[in-house]
């Protein structure tokens, strides 16, 4: 259902840490694996849009380094946030879905030349 280029709900999104927003005083920019750090946004039902900094490394290697750049939401910003996701996910199928449909009648429309 979620495409590759956009994150779903039990994924994050991440870019380069610039500081911007984040709480610059206990934010490091390396873990302590002294890997560089990245801003990655969390898009799990609970804290949708939220963004954190954590160890790059995956699996039983990493040393565990995690923060939060952003405060907690409230429930409803929570729920507001969740459900405007949904909706653009539905928007954005009914459009795939909208899309293949003309590309399959221009297909027909090339074959039989009218």
């Amino acid at each position: 259902m979620s495409s590759s280029n956009s994150p779903s709900f039990s994924e994050s999104s991440s870019s380069n840490f610039r500081g911007r927003g984040a709480n610059k005083h206990t934010a490091p920019i390396t873990c302590y694996c002294g890997c560089s750090l990245r801003v990655q946004t969390s898009w799990t039902k609970a804290n949708p849009g939220r963004r954190f900094m954590s160890c790059p490394i995956r699996g039983m290697n990493k040393c565990g380094y995690f923060v939060w750049l952003d405060p907690e939401l409230s429930d409803r910003s929570t729920d507001i946030i969740v459900g405007l996701v949904e909706k653009w996910k539905t928007t954005k199928e009914k459009l795939a879905k909208s899309n293949e449909r003309v590309r399959l009648l221009m297909s027909l429309q090339s074959v039989h030349g009218s």
